[in-house]
């Protein structure tokens, strides 16, 4: 029997190889709204995990709400036009295929808008392996706990029995907040920068949920 009744998953970072994609898009926003670009270590510690319109609301804090909403729209689509440089991690299929197998609940939990994150799934043809999407419209973004609930909720698992993974200290938080086991994968941030963050599973490659949870 599975040591977990569900695996919840962040999208980027864990299932979809995309910070490269993203952070490109983000700089090209920065460019094309004159504001000073970030370096991949900048992006990943003020923008990487979290929700896009919070950050540009913070940084275009000056700008009006449809000026906001213009910026928003370029960035995705920027993002949207380097589509072809985001993959997914070698690792994805083969772990989502055992989950499915075994009988294991799947969803995904991203601060993604939940039609984006639909699209980006079924265009990655990994969308049949869930059976729930969360999106960032649904509940309180992450780090809150809000949506790793719900996704339990749908799910009909109690949290201690759903294992979140995510890439992020965000994501660090929200699946431990939500009494849930939280395990981080190193895609985005060193081992040894996640071990400060304590109680948490910290693997290299998705494969190795496979020995977590079953």
């Amino acid at each position: 029997m599975p040591k977990f009744k569900a695996v919840l998953f962040d999208k980027d970072g864990v299932l979809i190889d995309s910070l490269e994609t993203c952070m490109d898009a983000f700089n090209d926003t920065l460019v094309h709204f004159q504001k000073p670009t970030l370096s991949r270590e900048g992006f990943i510690r003020e923008v990487w995990g979290v929700r896009a319109e919070t950050v540009i609301n913070s940084i275009f804090f000056d700008k009006n709400e449809h000026e906001r909403e213009e910026i928003r729209r370029f960035y995705n689509n920027s993002r949207a036009m380097r589509v072809n440089k985001t993959q997914l991690f070698s690792s994805t299929v083969p772990t989502l295929q055992v989950l499915k197998a075994s009988g294991v609940k799947t969803a995904v939990v991203t601060n993604t808008l939940k039609r984006t994150a639909l699209k980006l799934l079924n265009d990655f043809g990994i969308l049949q392996y869930f059976d729930e999407v969360i999106g960032g419209d649904e509940a309180e973004a992450k780090p809150s706990p809000a949506p790793v609930l719900l996704a339990c909720e749908r799910l009909g698992v109690r949290p201690e029995e759903a294992l979140y993974v995510g890439d992020t200290p965000t994501d660090a938080k929200a699946g431990k907040a939500a009494g849930c086991i939280t395990a981080i994968i190193t895609t985005s941030h060193n081992a040894v920068d996640l071990a400060e963050i304590g109680d948490i599973l910290i693997i290299d490659d998705l494969s190795e949920l496979l020995n977590i949870v079953q």
